[in-house]
């Protein structure tokens, strides 16, 4: 600098150079002294076919029970690709690929290719819409897809649809025909492929690819890791996510096996994978995510089974690799840094074994034939040291973006250091800097974007989705979270006026035009976007999300019995969200894959029931989760659960209500205070249930001595809880056990409220009864929209049926539950409704503690002047103590009336703590 100063002090700051001309060959040339020789005239499938040359019998193909040696898979690509040029596929002809993990996608990619055309590959998680926006743009002349998905793929396309498992039958692909005939001429700069990324503007952009560059790829990759070495790769991602092409192409070029994992295996089906001693693998390409993953799924103790790791999609930090290098020392750990753009992989740094890893692992020095340069705005080359924008060039660099002239001029950009002229230059947006090694080192962005779990995602292209909404009038995405765990998307929204925004139908706008990986799981309204002085977006001042601020959620649902409550209330802490139902879904709370780990762990802590991840994309509600821990529950239950743990004094033990379940006391238990242990019990489904209260109370007492043997005891009920936890009073007094407590909550003496026969809502005769319960039971404001007289001119099973199928709509019945089950439980509430009217109380020997809600019940009128006991002192030994608490039968034990049930019954625990 000084030196350029001395020469030319008329110079402008900007335009001095920041190096030396020695230091400046050093980066130009001697760190990008990349060139090697490769078949530049050859494409993708020219050198598949070779390696069939070489190794026809070899096991080219392995999925589920299908094996397929080199021979079998080239000439069943080669008899589709001859099908393909029939329907008019030529060269660069785009074909989209929207197919399942199996050897028929292989076949089609190979086939695809072979007849000239270029393949798009479809990722059916994505909507409809944006499906249908790719489709529209890109054009492609033919779709491959099964006819399963007809009804997922988008309507209106004017795209020709093949289905393979109809057009082009099973048998057609074991058909084993000549080479193909006619086929057009592949040029090495046609398209291979063109896969579809995340665009600032709110549209995604296809990028283009080469197979001049695909095949510099992979013919590095052949010399570079280890795919002679073992017995081939896994591919357990999909092929739109461009890491796949190393685990899909790598093997299949030098004479290794592919091994696919079918769809609903995953990152647990690559774990089981890596595990079995029979293989030892070439390579496994995969992301940070999949590696911490794999850290947790695979026991310490076993041996991975492969040669190599190869790491992208992500910045790969040092504590991401360590337990690996202790863990697996004779396994390569290799980051692998390229966008999608210039051919999966354009730099690499391998983690040597011994080696102290530094906190970001550098992304490296340049693949063959591959060029990187350290640019300011002006594309002045920067010192070693110094953070700029990493620009890439050579065979890699794609030919741009499909149909988007404009966004291809602004990041493809003429190449200033090629020395013919004629090159260009991918401006990658990430910002980057030489070590003084020449390695070099990812530092972040210089725009919106962001990778969260190896997903590209541009943050204005949610954006522009959120401004585009009726509801929204303004809107900020932004990243949040250290952790890869903790990363999550968080919209900010500002609603148009007199819009009723809510979270439901934001999200349910998003799920029409965004893929699942790119929607926000928080959102928070605020009444506009803080800016700086000079207009621009102040993102300091953005408020931390705060679910008190958030959107209504209309929707949520109540955990409707314990394991849900429990499961939910799991979700709430692995997930960091202040309150979790029972019809939530795991990704719309911000899940991912490793927080399912997380959660998976938790569950078998508790349960002991291992619970695999595909069940999160099954189904992916807590409702699910928790049915089937109940059904792998269902013959370990205890009739006793711990509501709460507590520190000091005796716990106190509930009975269920007439349902048979205790989530009612859950709230109770939370507001006695965490110093307060709390048991409750709960009715069984899978029990013959018991036909009197004196046989409910006695088994009830036989397991309430198991944790707690001898009194004094302290007793409560609510509803027809309070006749079980009399009788047991009764007849722990008998044994003589001492009881300090018998807490009555809001209900008369046994007999005094009891309908007659026929107003018995289970009794069957009037159907339209037992929709009623289920709206009692889940306080529905409005009552489920039933059509009684169609109700009535139905069958028993088919009443039940009809009343089932409204009450899962309305979301107040697990979906999961089957008409059998219904039955069941229905069988089991009249039995303990006939137990509770059979019921004949003696006389207690003791005192009474009844708590009555200030809304009276009906037989309350009648009662309130000759007996405020509700008919109790008739039946005990000595005066009742009475409580009057907020709230009415119904609401009582909920919040917030809940909280002045839980305030006297703390005052009676400590009168007797203190006696």
């Amino acid at each position: 600098l000084l030196e350029a100063i001395v020469a030319n002090p008329d110079q402008p700051i900007l335009e001095l150079p920041f190096l030396s001309p020695e230091e400046e060959q050093q980066q130009i040339t001697e760190w990008n002294q990349t060139a090697s020789p490769f078949p530049s005239n050859a494409c993708l499938h020219h050198l598949f076919e070779e390696q069939v040359e070489r190794t026809p019998q070899a096991t080219a193909l392995r999925c589920g029970s299908v094996r397929l040696s080199y021979m079998e898979l080239n000439q069943r690509a080669d008899d589709f690709a001859q099908h393909l040029i029939s329907c008019g596929i030529s060269s660069e002809s785009l074909v989209a690929v929207c197919l399942p993990r199996s050897a028929e996608m292989v076949i089609s990619l190979l086939a695809v290719l072979k007849a000239g055309g270029a393949y798009l590959p479809l990722d059916l998680s994505s909507p409809p819409r944006r499906l249908s926006a790719i489709l529209s743009e890109a054009q492609p002349r033919m779709l491959l897809t099964v006819s399963e998905w007809r009804e997922l793929l988008p309507a209106g396309t004017e795209t020709s649809v093949l289905y393979l498992d109809g057009e082009w039958d099973d048998h057609e692909w074991s058909n084993t025909g000549a080479a193909v005939l006619n086929a057009p001429p592949v040029d090495p700069d046609n398209l291979a492929y063109v896969i579809y990324t995340s665009g600032s503007t709110g549209q995604p952009k296809g990028a283009m690819i080469t197979h001049r560059g695909v095949v510099n790829y992979l013919t590095w990759c052949k010399s570079a890791y280890p795919l002679g070495e073992g017995s081939g790769a896994v591919v357990h991602s999909p092929i739109g996510f461009d890491l796949t092409v190393t685990s899909l192409y790598g093997p299949l070029v030098s004479g290794g096996c592919v091994h696919l994992l079918e769809e609903d295996e995953g990152v647990e089906g690559l774990a089981k994978a890596l595990e079995q001693p029979d293989q030892t693998y070439s390579l496994i390409k995969l992301t940070p995510a999949h590696l911490e993953m794999l850290n947790r799924l695979i026991s310490p103790d076993s041996r991975v089974q492969t040669r190599s790791m190869v790491i992208g999609g992500e910045a790969l930090y040092g504590h991401d690799v360590k337990s690996w290098q202790e863990r697996a020392p004779e396994v390569r750990l290799i980051n692998e840094y390229g966008p999608t753009e210039t051919v999966v992989g354009c730099c690499v740094f391998e983690v040597e074994p011994q080696s102290d890893v530094t906190p970001v692992v550098p992304i490296g020095r340049p693949i063959a034939n591959t060029r990187l340069y350290i640019l300011n705005e002006d594309m002045t080359v920067l010192p070693a040291g110094a953070r700029g924008e990493l620009y890439i060039g050579g065979e890699g660099v794609g030919r741009g973006y499909l149909r988007k002239p404009e966004v291809t001029a602004e990041r493809f950009v003429p190449d200033p250091f090629s020395a013919d002229g004629g090159g260009r230059l991918y401006r990658t947006g990430d910002l980057a800097r030489y070590r003084k090694d020449g390695a070099i080192e990812y530092l972040g962005r210089v725009d919106s974007q962001v990778k969260v779990r190896g997903y590209r995602i541009e943050l204005g292209e949610i954006e522009a989705v959120l401004k585009a909404s009726e509801l929204v009038q303004d809107a900020i995405v932004i990243q949040k979270g250290e952790s890869r765990e903790e990363q999550r998307l968080v919209a900010y929204l500002v609603p148009k006026t007199n819009s009723e925004l809510t979270i439901d139908a934001v999200r349910d706008y998003l799920k029409a035009e965004l893929p699942a990986y790119m929607i926000p799981s928080a959102i928070m309204t605020i009444d506009a976007l803080p800016l700086t002085q000079n207009g621009k977006i102040d993102y300091r001042e953005l408020p931390e999300w705060d679910a008190e601020s958030a959107p209504v959620r209309t929707t949520f649902v109540a955990p409707r019995n314990i394991v849900e409550l429990e499961v939910a209330e799991i979700w709430q802490e692995v997930l960091n969200v202040p309150r979790v139902g029972a019809t939530d879904n795991f990704f719309e709370l911000g899940g991912h894959s490793m927080l399912g780990m997380r959660i998976s762990a938790r569950i078998f802590e508790k349960f002991g029931y291992e619970l695999p991840l595909s069940v999160f994309f099954e189904g992916g509600t807590v409702e699910h989760v928790a049915s089937l821990i109940r059904n792998k529950e269902n013959t370990s239950q205890s009739h006793l659960v711990l509501l709460q743990s507590g520190t000091s004094g005796p716990p106190i033990f509930f009975v269920h209500p007439i349902g048979g379940g205790i989530v009612c006391y859950v709230y109770l238990a939370r507001h006695l205070g965490p110093d307060q242990t709390v048991y409750a019990f709960q009715a069984l489904e899978k029990d013959d249930p018991h036909k009197q209260v004196e046989t409910m109370a006695a088994s009830y007492i036989e397991a309430m001595r198991e944790v707690q043997p001898h009194g004094p005891y302290l007793l409560g009920g609510w509803s027809f809880g309070t006749y079980v936890a009399f009788e047991m009073a009764c007849q722990l007094k008998r044994a003589g056990e001492e009881i300090e407590l018998l807490a009555i909550c809001d209900n008369g003496k046994p007999g005094l409220n009891d309908q007659a026969p026929e107003d018995d809502p289970t009794s069957g005769k009037d159907p339209v009864a037992l929709a009623r319960i289920l709206e009692n039971f889940a306080n529905l404001k409005e009552p489920l929209p039933i059509d009684e007289d169609y109700l009535r001119q139905l069958g028993p099973d088919e009443q039940l049926q009809y009343i089932m199928e409204q009450a899962k709509k309305a979301r107040i019945m697990p979906q999961e539950l089957t008409l059998h089950q219904v039955k069941r439980s229905l069988h089991n509430f009249k039995s303990r409704v006939e137990a509770a009217r059979s019921y004949v109380p003696p006389v207690y020997p003791g005192k009474v503690t009844l708590l009555k809600a200030d809304e009276s019940q009906p037989w309350d009128q009648e009662y309130l002047a000759t007996d405020p006991t509700w008919g109790w002192g008739g039946i005990s030994s000595e005066p009742v103590e009475l409580h009057r608490v907020s709230g009415s039968h119904e609401t009582v034990i909920a919040e917030p009336a809940v909280i002045d049930l839980a305030a006297k019954l703390k005052e009676c625990i400590a009168r007797i703590e203190r006696k």
